[in-house]
Order: C-alpha cells, then sequence, then structure tokens
C-alpha cells in the first residue's frame, strides 16, 4: 500500500520530533550496513504522540534496529508484524530517509491499530493493542479477523 508525499512527510516530522529515534537514524547509518531498519513501536508511538499532544518521547519502552546480512531482507520481517499500523521501518539514506511501511501510513497517521494475520498470533495482537490503549487511549482497535470453516479469514463480531 503506497502513501503520498504529504503522509510521508508528516510521519517523518513525527518521528524526527523524538530525539532518541533522530540520533540512532544518524547513528546507525554511520555503521555503513547494507540492510537494516529502525522500526517498530518507537515510530508509531512517536506519531501518537504527536497526534495525542505529548512529549515526543512519551510511553515508549524500547527502540528497535533490525538488520540482516546480504542474504535476508529485513523488510520481510517487518512485513509479518502482528499489528499493521506499526508494521514501519525507516532508515537514513544519504541525506534522505527510506520509509517501508506495508499497510501504508493512513492507519498510524490516523491512530488505528489495525492486525496483519500474516502470522497467526491474535493474542500478542490483544496485548500490544491492550497496552497501547493505555498509554494512548484515543487509539481505534480493529479486532483480529477469524478463520472460517473454509479457512477464509473474515473480520470478529
Amino acid at each position: 500500500m503506497s502513501s503520498t508525499i504529504e503522509e510521508s512527510d508528516r510521519f517523518l516530522s513525527l518521528v524526527l520530533a523524538n530525539r532518541w529515534n533522530a540520533t540512532i537514524l544518524e547513528r546507525i547509518s554511520q555503521l555503513k550496513l547494507a540492510d537494516w531498519w529502525l522500526t517498530a513501536g518507537c515510530l508509531a508511538q512517536s506519531v501518537w504522540n504527536g497526534i495525542y499532544k505529548r512529549a515526543p518521547d512519551q510511553g515508549i519502552l524500547d527502540y528497535d534496529v533490525f538488520y540482516f546480512d546480504p542474504e535476508r531482507d529485513a523488510s520481510d520481517a517487518i512485513d509479518r508484524f502482528p499489528c499493521g499500523s506499526v508494521a514501519i521501518g525507516v532508515r537514513r539514506v544519504g541525506d534522505g530517509f527510506k520509509i517501508h511501511a506495508p499497510f501504508g501510513l493512513s492507519p498510524v497517521l490516523h491512530g488505528e491499530l489495525i492486525p496483519n494475520p500474516a502470522l497467526q498470533i491474535p493474542e500478542v495482537y490483544a496485548a500490544k493493542a491492550e497496552r497501547w490503549c493505555r498509554v494512548w487511549p484515543d487509539l481505534k482497535v480493529r479486532e483480529w479477523p477469524v478463520s472460517d470453516a473454509q479457512g477464509k479469514l473474515g473480520s470478529a463480531g
């Protein structure tokens, strides 16, 4: 799913307002790794802090950097996060940034949690959504899709 230039600019502005994200992006890029991403909650939570008028690093418990050797692709791991809204990676490329967001940026920019059934781990999604909603109570949570007898996915409830 593609994102607009305006969404990308707004996303990067909110992510970089968190000084820890900006520092990590700068320092990791100096390592000259071939395939790396600052990813997951530190990005989404920085965005939520911005849209809900909180301190840029409020409620963020950790900062994840994914990297792989040349035989692997770090973006494959991001594509499998249980919550599509945080399945986002950012890295520095020259003087700019590259964003990997297989579900687009709209969900995170609108405070919407969407499940990613690529791996069947609904309990992980539910636990993360519960914690995030305690810190950011205005988040909107989509339910995990349920499987019917033919193995098709449908929405719960």
